[in-house]
């Protein structure tokens, strides 16, 4: 790790409007989310008021959850829903590690995980009851949309169209849940507008 990180950080933001940063840890074969050397960054993202997308697995969750407790004024955002699915994920796809994580009032989760989680073609029925839960557990306003892109690369089971209409039409959403999920939670937390 970079100790001049937190100063860089500052820097970034200062000079070029930066409001959020991406935190790895396995899945870039980085150390432990909560290694004590990372602790000035994440303090440092939590004094300049910034949103930490913490992109981490299922089995990653207690050391995000650490940082939650840490920092609890600083949003931190699970990526992809910690993979519910797929290579990084348990073998049977799962919410509850993502729907416990609900009980930080500093944490929120991204809805990018459907392709990856069904078993089904798009429209992914058999998936959407995740997303439901995640929902429930949260509230739509610490719930957000995102596509994965670019789709080839990261979720070829369906195109960008069919990924945007998921959440404007397919998903059991209402109106309300959907303007949170598409737009007012990324604006909140990135203090866009």
């Amino acid at each position: 790790y970079s100790l001049d990180g937190p100063a860089t950080l500052e820097r970034l933001v200062k000079d070029h409007g930066v409001s959020g940063l991406r935190m790895q840890g396995r899945i870039s074969k980085l150390g432990p989310l909560d290694d004590p050397a990372t602790t000035p960054l994440w303090a440092k993202a939590a004094d300049l008021d910034l949103t930490v997308d913490v992109n981490a697995t299922h089995a990653e969750y207690p050391q995000v959850a650490r940082r939650a407790e840490q920092f609890p004024k600083l949003r931190l955002l699970l990526d992809h829903s910690g993979y519910i699915s797929g290579d990084l994920a348990p073998a049977k796809p799962t919410v509850a590690p993502v729907t416990d994580m609900a009980r930080y009032p500093n944490v929120y989760a991204k809805l990018t995980f459907l392709g990856l989680a069904t078993q089904q073609p798009y429209p992914f029925e058999d998936a959407h009851w995740m997303v439901r839960a995640i929902v429930d557990a949260f509230g739509a306003e610490r719930c957000l949309f995102g596509t994965n892109f670019p789709k080839v690369q990261y979720d070829p089971t369906c195109t960008y169209a069919q990924t945007v209409e998921l959440f404007t039409e397919k998903l059991p959403l209402t109106a309300t849940e959907r303007a949170w999920i598409l737009g007012d939670t990324a604006a909140t937390l990135w203090r866009w507008g």
